[in-house]
């Protein structure tokens, strides 16, 4: 594992040193998210080859019993899942999410796979903090805590760590809604499956590590995951599956004993 090269400025959590037991469980975790959205893209990609419909391409292929489509446009649709306990049963939410909602996004890029990961590619925070500030202008703060893979000459897209991240509020939001820190695992990098399609991928998912407790209050501890495939098609374009949850942590038991109080938290979802 090694140590990021961003600045610390700010952060309130020693330098992390985690273990071998404590990397394998995060690497694992990424890498279960990312086996779980691959099959729910492939579900959805046969379904959209046994559809005969006159739909555009992302809304063909969704499953209507359980998304409800929220919003299209040309070249995406979003959906809203109409019950909230589909990934439970596969122990990647954990028992710590409240009321967790899912999102879904599918749609089209109308350029290479190549030039989408170099739009996603954050090698630091000060990246990640233009992306928000380009795509979302919303301000970060955070740092990258610790980097267990770099881009290689075979993958310049690798990545996969630990950051912590703070979404702030501005005024007068603030007022009404606390600002909400995540700490959480991610990993991008593409891959060429054994059926010769290359992809792309985006995964994020919120891990509790003692050495990171939740700040005081008014700060809200925030959890979130998060999948994306991007899938290169023969024409050059790249169709979109993204996946995502996100929820408030439920506070600690008043019978157990913390380090410090508790504080709040793109299948994407917000609750405050």
């Amino acid at each position: 594992m090694s140590s990021p090269n961003s600045s610390r400025q700010g952060v309130p959590f020693a330098p992390l040193n985690l273990s071998v037991q404590q990397q394998q469980q995060c690497q694992d975790r990424l890498f279960q998210l990312l086996d779980r959205t691959l099959r729910s893209c492939d579900e959805r990609d046969e379904r959209d080859e046994d559809a005969q419909s006159s739909s555009s391409h992302h809304q063909t292929g969704v499953d209507s019993r359980r998304w409800k489509q929220l919003k299209t446009e040309a070249n995406a649709s979003l959906y809203i899942e109409r019950k909230r306990d589909t990934w439970r049963d596969l122990s990647l939410l954990g028992d710590s999410w409240k009321n967790p909602r899912v999102l879904l996004a599918v749609g089209t890029i109308y350029n290479s796979l190549d030039e989408v990961m170099f739009g996603l590619e954050v090698p630091d925070f000060a990246a990640a903090q233009v992306r928000s500030e380009m795509l979302g202008k919303k301000p970060l703060d955070g740092a990258v805590l610790a980097q267990f893979a770099a881009p290689t000459e075979i993958d310049p897209f690798q990545f996969m760590g630990i950051t912590w991240m703070v979404d702030k509020q501005s005024w007068p939001v603030n007022v009404m809604v606390h600002s909400r820190d995540f700490v959480f695992a991610s990993a991008t990098g593409v891959i060429n499956r054994c059926n010769g399609e290359r992809i792309g991928y985006e995964v994020v998912q919120s891990i509790d590590l003692p050495q990171c407790p939740p700040l005081p209050k008014p700060m809200v501890r925030g959890k979130l995951m998060y999948g994306a495939i991007y899938k290169q098609r023969e024409d050059g374009n790249v169709d979109v599956f993204i996946q995502s949850s996100n929820s408030r942590q439920k506070p600690p038991s008043k019978t157990k004993k913390c380090v410090r109080q508790p504080v709040k938290s793109k299948e994407v979802a917000v609750d405050d």
